[in-house]
């Protein structure tokens, strides 16, 4: 079987028009398809592959089963300037969790506070080689990782997003 593209990523807010009015900012385009019924609200958004974000309405089917699945966390960006980038963000209103963190060679990385997005985790990454890893493959710093990973925890290590989606 040959490699399966990345068709979408689907993230649950709060607020689906919210979150499509900010990252349409950020991403410079705005959601290219609606849903509105009493399952979902879903505005979904062009790029590299769709983001979808939605909000659930009364008649929805439950997000999280009964037993323990996993859920996405975040939505990485990929940037060809950290300094442009932030930039941007910051003009819309958008905070960044710390300074950026290298996380291997030629990478960079850093988060978007949740709180500024309307409820979305999004990562900024920087790479020498746009779209790639940089020569002789990607190798992660363990000290570089564990920095980017703590600005998503608070002092007690419970989960940064949990603070503005609850």
């Amino acid at each position: 079987m040959k490699p399966l593209p990345i068709d979408h990523v689907t993230a649950v807010v709060p607020d689906a028009d919210a979150a499509a009015r900010r990252l349409g900012a950020l991403l410079g385009r705005p959601p290219v398809s609606v849903l509105d019924d009493a399952r979902m609200t879903v505005r979904t958004l062009p790029g590299g592959c769709e983001l979808h974000v939605v909000t659930l309405g009364p008649r929805a089917v439950p997000v999280r089963p009964s037993v323990p699945a996993a859920s996405w966390h975040h939505i990485g960006l990929a940037v060809d300037s950290m300094a442009e980038a932030m930039a941007h963000a910051a003009a819309l209103g958008m905070r960044a969790l710390g300074e950026p963190v290298v996380t291997g060679p030629g990478v960079r990385e850093v988060f978007l506070d949740p709180g500024s997005t309307a409820g979305v985790l999004i990562q900024l990454v920087e790479r020498a080689l746009p779209g790639r890893a940089p020569a002789g493959g990607f190798r992660l710093e363990t000290s570089g990782v564990s920095r980017l990973v703590a600005q998503t925890t608070d002092t007690k290590g419970k989960d940064h997003r949990d603070r503005h989606t609850r």
